[in-house]
């Protein structure tokens, strides 16, 4: 995954926030616009809200070319 990829979430875990099971129940593309922290936290663009969220919750929808 690279910056300008849409990707979404791809499980939901005890604890996640509503907006994020919310963006899982949806299928919800997010543009992906930030990695931190060595790649461990991915931050996404969901209807112009920023969103960090963590990498390994994400899936590639598609590549940005």
């Amino acid at each position: 995954m690279k910056i300008g990829d849409l990707v979404r979430v791809k499980n939901k875990i005890p604890g996640d926030g509503p907006e994020l099971r919310k963006l899982y129940h949806e299928h919800t593309p997010c543009l992906l616009i930030d990695v931190r922290l060595s790649g461990f936290w991915t931050h996404v663009l969901d209807g112009g809200v920023r969103r960090a969220i963590p990498t390994n919750r994400l899936e590639l929808v598609n590549e940005s070319r």
